[in-house]
C-alpha cells in the first residue's frame, strides 16, 4: 500500500500540471426533439431531429456520434461544436451496417445510438439512446393459393398464384424470399433463402400476389432505410385445401425417404442405388429435367451418375433403352 502511495507522489512531482479525467455528468438526460422534451431511457420512433444540451453550456469541447454495429463495437463520426448542444440529424447515417435487436414489446427492430462529450481537459460523459425506425413486424392476412394441379409431374407451377395482403407501419419495400429449393414436406434449419421479388409499400394495406409451388417456403421482410423487420414464414402447402392433392403430396413424402424411381415398374434400365443412377449397358441420351423443365444433367451413354450436387426434389429423367424413349420420375433426398 505505501508503494502505491508513493507511486502517485513520485508521478504528481513528475507531472505537476496533470489533471485527473473526473467521472462526471456532462449530458442533460433530457433531450428535444419536435420541441419536446424526450427522456434518453424513451424508445425514439421519429426521424425528428434530436437536440442534446450540456449542463454547463460554457463547456468547449467535442461531440461524437456512435452507432453498435454488428461486431459489436461502436463507430464514431464527430461533430465539433462549442455551443453547448449538438443536433442530430439521423436521416444523415447509413444503418444498414448497425446492429439491429427485436423488441417483441413494440414488434420493431431497435439500433443503439450513442451520444459523448469529451471536454479540452479531457473529461468526457456519453449517454445510449434506443432507436426504434425500422418497421414494424409485417402482419399478413387474408391468404389465398389458387392453384391447378398437374397429376402428370406432380406440380403446381407454373400455374398457382400466392396472394396475400401485408402490412407494417413505417416500410417503404417488401422483400419476398423463397427457399432455395421446392418441394419441401417439412421445415428444416438446413433450408437456405434467397431474394426473390421485391414490393413497394402502399399506403395501408399492400396485396402481394407471387406465382409458387406446392412445398415452398416464403418469408416476407418489411424495410426502410433505417432497418428491417421479418414476418411469419408461409408454407404454400398449408393453404392447399384439396384432400386429393394434400393425398398426393403425403404419398410422394414417404417414396422421397430413400431415393427411388416412382413410376414404371417395368424394366427401365436404371436404378437408384444412394445419390447414384446406375445405368444398364445400351442406356444413350439421358437427361434430367427439373420440374420447371430445366436440364439439371445430361449424359451421352451413361453408366453411373451421381446425385450428390443435386438438390432435393422430383425430376423426370429422360433416355433411350431398347429402341425406345423412357420417361421416368425420381425423388432425391
Amino acid at each position: 500500500m505505501k508503494r502505491v502511495i508513493f507511486a502517485i507522489i513520485y508521478i504528481c512531482l513528475l507531472c505537476p500540471n496533470l489533471e485527473f479525467i473526473k467521472a462526471e455528468i456532462l449530458i442533460n438526460r433530457t433531450l428535444v426533439q419536435n420541441g419536446e422534451n424526450v427522456s434518453s431511457d424513451d424508445l425514439i420512433t421519429s426521424v425528428a431531429p434530436l437536440q442534446f444540451s450540456l449542463v454547463d453550456k460554457t463547456q468547449e469541447g467535442v461531440w461524437s456520434v456512435s452507432f453498435l454495429e454488428q461486431d459489436g463495437f461502436y463507430v464514431y463520426e464527430r461533430y465539433v461544436n462549442k455551443s453547448g448542444n449538438c443536433i442530430i440529424d439521423v436521416t444523415e447515417f447509413d444503418f444498414w451496417r448497425v446492429k439491429k435487436e427485436y423488441n417483441p414489446d413494440i414488434q420493431r427492430n431497435t439500433s443503439q445510438m450513442r451520444v459523448r462529450f469529451t471536454c479540452e481537459n479531457g473529461n468526457s460523459d456519453y449517454i445510449d439512446v434506443s432507436l426504434a425506425l425500422a418497421p414494424t413486424r409485417p402482419v399478413i392476412t387474408n391468404i389465398k393459393f389458387d392453384y391447378v394441379y398437374d397429376w402428370d409431374s406432380d406440380s403446381i407451377w407454373p400455374n398457382g398464384w400466392l396472394s396475400f395482403d401485408i402490412y407494417s407501419q413505417d416500410a417503404n419495400k417488401y422483400y419476398l424470399h423463397s427457399a432455395l429449393d421446392q418441394y419441401y414436406f417439412e421445415y428444416n434449419d438446413d433450408i437456405l433463402f434467397l431474394f426473390t421479388t421485391e414490393y413497394k409499400a402502399e399506403e395501408g394495406i399492400t396485396h402481394i400476389v407471387y406465382q409458387t409451388d406446392w412445398g415452398e417456403f416464403i418469408i416476407v421482410t418489411a424495410s426502410n432505410r433505417y432497418g428491417y423487420t421479418t414476418g411469419d414464414m408461409l408454407f404454400t402447402t398449408s393453404f392447399i385445401e384439396d384432400q386429393n392433392v394434400l393425398n398426393r403430396i403425403e404419398e410422394l413424402r414417404l417414396q422421397a425417404e430413400t431415393p427411388s424411381v416412382i413410376e414404371d415398374k417395368e424394366d427401365t434400365g436404371i436404378k437408384i442405388s444412394g445419390n447414384t443412377i446406375q445405368c444398364d449397358e445400351g442406356i444413350h441420351h439421358l437427361t434430367i429435367y427439373d420440374l420447371n423443365g430445366r436440364i439439371v444433367r445430361s449424359e451421352e451413354s451413361p453408366i453411373v451418375i451421381s446425385l450428390s450436387d443435386i438438390n432435393k426434389g422430383i425430376y423426370v429423367v429422360t433416355y433411350q433403352y431398347k429402341e425406345s424413349i423412357k420417361n421416368t420420375k425420381i425423388v432425391v433426398r
